[in-house]
């Protein structure tokens, strides 16, 4: 990354004075990522996610570059997951909702089986408001003259 001679800009992170060496820091110049981390994801928030590795307990997935989050293997799926592999491989792209942010231990939980259950109960919310806003029809509309019928025969006998 670097030859001798090159001028960088840096932060002294020690100093030996014994062993006359220092040492040096490229990273501490970028702000921390996980500073602001429950402000950009938050809880219930929903983001299109790389998977990045696979383990036995579920996936890693990217956020952005620098933020990893873990899709535990009974959030990958509403059924029930052998492997993560059987659902998701490595490179592909998920949707995935924010479950928990844990910003000490710098861990972001995520779940796309939330992210297929919500769309599950808004294709359900919006049929009942189609069905309900343009049919005004009962039963009774629909079967009231066969039943006046049926009971006026009745009444006959």
């Amino acid at each position: 990354m670097f030859k001798k001679g090159d001028k960088v800009r840096c932060v002294v992170l020690g100093v030996d004075i014994e062993n006359e060496r220092f040492s040096l820091g490229i990273k501490q110049l970028e702000s921390d990522p996980w500073s602001n981390i429950d402000e950009k994801y938050r809880i219930g928030s929903q983001h299109d996610v790389k998977v990045v590795k696979t383990a036995d307990f579920g996936v890693f997935v990217e956020l952005e570059p620098d933020i990893e989050g873990l899709i535990h293997i009974s959030e990958l799926s509403t059924k029930r997951v052998d492997k993560p592999e059987d659902v998701v491989n490595v490179g592909e792209s998920v949707k995935a909702e924010v479950i928990t942010i844990d910003k000490d231990a710098r861990k972001i939980g995520l779940s796309a089986k939330l992210v297929k259950l919500r769309e599950s109960q808004a294709d359900v919310e919006d049929y009942v408001k189609k069905a309900t806003s343009t049919s005004k029809t009962s039963l009774g509309d629909l079967f009231g003259d066969t039943l006046k019928a049926s009971l006026g025969e009745g009444n006959k006998e």
